[in-house]
């Protein structure tokens, strides 16, 4: 569904305002001119109206006003003929047409006199015709017009202020609602923004922002809440370095301890000249200084780690054989998997496979995996190491069915000092090999996971995505 955009719902909505406003000033002003017509016609001249002069008994109609200007009431009968007169009759027509009379109700300038019909009936049930006729050039006509005009401006005024309240009412109930509208259309929406805008910067990133909103709302919804699962994923990666960085630490105390105090053991039993036999000696010599091999192997591994931390690291890549790299490492070790008395499972194909790497950096990957298959599985352990060329990618797999790895293992498998047997023995390698091999593959546009099979229970598989070639 999309949504309407702020201008389109304003102006749709002060539209309709404005047209609701229209119509009931249109009202209004419909209500009070026919008021004012009808006070002015009932206020203005009661007096030579026949309805208000006429009475059940005619023969005493008051007509002074009338006969004064000059006029006279006739009554006329069922048959439009004339039985009673009050004052001097001027013409000489005692029965009428219904168009005649018809005609007197226009009221013309061009006739002779200003008429005023009103049926009535008696008490006795009959009926009448009370016609009042005034000759349109009486001089007393005007003011006698005027007489009542006190109470007519006094009827005008209440009319004009009733026809007020009926426009102010409504237009101050209008104005009310569309303030509310505006309020919940632009205010509401407004200060749910600002409200998960400073729980966000009071450091609460879980703050999200739920409204249904026109569509520059919507997107400022969106951009925030995007920008929260951003800052949220940002703080929990954080945290979870600032976690492994302080792992890391604990490992390297732990890793480094252990071989310096043996060192210093040693050293303090020579320096203290509590060895005396020269065999003995030579042999303490021989442990100190592999204890120091093993401390600089972890030094080493520790900084090649820090450096591939480096998106900038720089490779030297050329162009290999990946069949070929795959043989020449293997080679290395297979004088280790005989004396374990493992079954090795080569399948690399014959044909040659072009992928650029770093041929240097590729075999320590290799090795590492090979190594640690060769270090944690017991004797007669089924190995494969395979390569298999896909549309896109190139995929390199060293298994096995040995022990396997645990569960809890696997999931960290790559965090650095992670050992494969879970253990933190001192000739269980230095922890950091599978983190490096897992960072040398990433810089090559790879991806090296571990995966098993019903068949082997430990699958170290790196893809590496193939790199487009010119033609030769």
């Amino acid at each position: 569904m999309k949504h309407k955009k702020i201008h389109s719902t304003l102006l749709w909505n002060y539209s309709i305002f404005i047209f609701i406003i229209s119509s009931i000033l249109t009202i209004a002003l419909g209500y009070l001119v026919y008021q004012i017509n009808s006070s002015v016609e009932q206020g203005l001249s009661p007096i030579y109206r026949a309805k208000d002069i006429v009475s059940d008994d005619y023969e005493n109609i008051r007509a002074n006003a009338i006969l004064e200007n000059g006029g006279w009431v006739e009554i006329l009968n069922s048959n439009h003929q004339i039985i009673h007169v009050i004052g001097v009759k001027m013409d000489s027509i005692y029965h009428y047409t219904e168009e005649q009379l018809y005609q007197f109700l226009d009221n013309t300038e061009e006739q002779l006199y200003y008429y005023s019909i009103a049926p009535f009936t008696t008490k006795s049930n009959k009926k009448y015709i009370c016609l009042v006729k005034i000759p349109r050039d009486s001089i007393n006509i005007d003011i006698q017009y005027f007489k009542n005009f006190d109470h007519t401006v006094s009827q005008v005024s209440k009319i004009i202020l009733k026809s007020c309240l009926l426009l102010f009412v409504p237009i101050i109930i209008i104005i009310f609602l569309y303030s509310r509208w505006t309020a919940r259309k632009i205010s509401v929406p407004l200060h749910t923004i600002t409200v998960a805008i400073k729980k966000m910067i009071d450091g609460d990133y879980q703050a999200r922002i739920h409204l249904k909103a026109e569509s520059e709302f919507g997107k400022i919804r969106d951009a925030f809440n995007f920008l929260a699962d951003k800052l949220e994923a940002t703080r929990a990666e954080k945290e979870k370095l600032e976690e492994s960085k302080q792992r890391m630490l604990m490992d390297i105390s732990h890793d480094l301890k252990t071989p310096i105090t043996s060192i210093q053991g040693y050293a303090s039993a020579l320096q203290d000249d509590m060895v005396v036999d020269e065999e003995k000696k030579r042999r303490y010599l021989q442990l100190i200084y592999n204890k120091s091999q093993s401390v600089n192997a972890l030094i080493n591994s520790l900084f090649d780690f820090l450096t591939l931390d480096d998106g900038q690291y720089p490779l030297s890549i050329r162009t290999y054989d990946v069949c070929e790299f795959i043989r020449e490492i293997t080679v290395d070790f297979l004088d280790d998997m005989e004396e374990k008395q493992f079954k090795l499972h080569i399948q690399v194909p014959e044909n040659e496979i072009l992928y650029d790497f770093d041929y240097r950096h590729m075999s320590r990957v290799i090795s590492n995996l090979i190594s640690n298959t060769i270090k944690y599985n017991p004797p007669g352990t089924n190995v494969r190491i395979a390569v298999q060329e896909q549309n896109d990618s190139i995929i390199i797999e060293i298994a096995d069915n040995g022990t396997g790895i645990p569960a809890h293992v696997q999931r960290h498998i790559f965090d650095p000092f992670v050992r494969g047997d879970h253990s933190r023995q001192t000739d269980g390698g230095t922890g950091l090999g599978l983190s490096i091999a897992h960072k040398i593959v990433k810089l090559h546009g790879g991806l090296l996971e571990l995966d098993e099979n019903p068949l082997e229970k430990t699958v170290f598989r790196i893809t590496l995505i193939k790199q487009k070639r010119s033609p030769e």
